[in-house]
């Protein structure tokens, strides 16, 4: 049995989606993950994960006295390290602490620093099967790799539902926020119309950043509806258990989306410039908005041409409604 090291990225979402290859991996091997600190919820929430070995990175920085002190403490302890991110910079660990097998695809000139080099397959369109093939190539092929799935904590949950679940009404997770840019994010308007159709039969709570608080604010504000704006006042451990007692959420294609997918929250996942056919919530319990446009999907963080059509479509009433 090998001891295997993953090199995480630095999105959530992404994060999320990495449990499918350390399944894969996990079955006959160990597995440690290195990841920015902020997403260690996310992997202490998995199974399969041995140990998380946090990196306290400053955005845009090399911090080469950093790594080297974390390879210094990692040295001779793996057999193979699988680097998931194509930047350079997190190539540097693995080979600064001679960790003999380094699994990464090709990018930013860093072939010294990787010798398993991997060539990506134009057939792999999903960026989960991307993953996986720096491990199990016929998974990916064949789309046999399992979704991610997020423990939960039995007495926070239990927490959580009795101060949100109130009066028997179900429980509405709004996620309005994307911090790729506003051509992922579904209108205020629109998250704000869903909060007033539904406030009869619903409960709602907005989840997100600090950043996105004054969103929340405004979606719940002026309509009598039972509501909490948890935006920033939640960590994201907390933000794992509430989704997993929702009984469906509505969000962008963000962060929050996959981490309530591997809840086994149902999701309805709202999708403007970008693609469900790259990053689909990983789970079977979904509903996805996607209209077809034919400058869909730019990928863009503003729309080129100042319409943003790709959400114009997609209503409050067809969501609540699962139209």
């Amino acid at each position: 049995m090998a001891k295997i090291l993953i090199i995480a990225p630095q999105w959530m979402g992404d994060a999320v989606m990495t449990h499918s290859l350390i399944q894969l991996v996990a079955k006959k091997n160990t597995v440690d993950v290195l990841c920015v600190s902020w997403l260690e919820p996310i992997y202490q929430r998995m199974q399969n994960v041995d140990n998380v070995i946090t990196l306290p990175l400053q955005h845009g920085k090399l911090q080469l006295k950093l790594y080297w002190q974390i390879a210094k403490k990692i040295k001779n302890q793996y057999d193979q390290c699988i680097v998931i991110p194509r930047k350079l910079k997190s190539a540097i660990i693995p080979w600064l602490a001679g960790i003999p097998k380094r699994t990464g695809y090709f990018g930013e000139s860093r072939y010294w620093f990787i010798n398993d080099r991997i060539t990506a397959d134009p057939r792999h369109t999903l960026w989960v099967q991307k993953v996986c093939a720096l491990f199990d190539k016929k998974s990916a092929d064949d789309n046999n790799y399992p979704n991610p799935q997020l423990t939960t904590n039995s007495s926070n949950q239990k927490k959580w539902q009795k101060e949100l679940k109130q009066g028997g009404k179900q429980l509405v997770a709004l996620m309005p926020g994307a911090s790729y840019g506003v051509s992922k994010q579904w209108s205020m308007e629109h998250f704000k119309e869903v909060v007033e159709l539904g406030k009869n039969d619903y409960s709602f709570v907005v989840l997100g950043g600090e950043s996105e608080r004054k969103m929340g604010d405004a979606i719940l504000q002026g309509v009598d509806a039972t509501g909490h704006n948890l935006s920033g006042k939640t960590s994201l451990y907390d933000a794992v258990d509430i989704l997993s007692i929702s009984d469906f959420c509505i969000t962008n294609d963000s962060g929050l989306m996959h981490v309530a997918a591997a809840t086994q929250c149902f999701v309805k996942a709202l999708y403007g410039s970008s693609s469900p056919d790259y990053t689909p919530p990983l789970t079977n319990k979904k509903q996805i908005y996607s209209d077809t446009l034919d400058c869909k999907p730019c990928f863009k963080r503003t729309c080129s041409y100042g319409h943003y059509d790709c959400w114009k479509k997609i209503t409050a009433e067809r969501v609540l409604n699962n139209g």
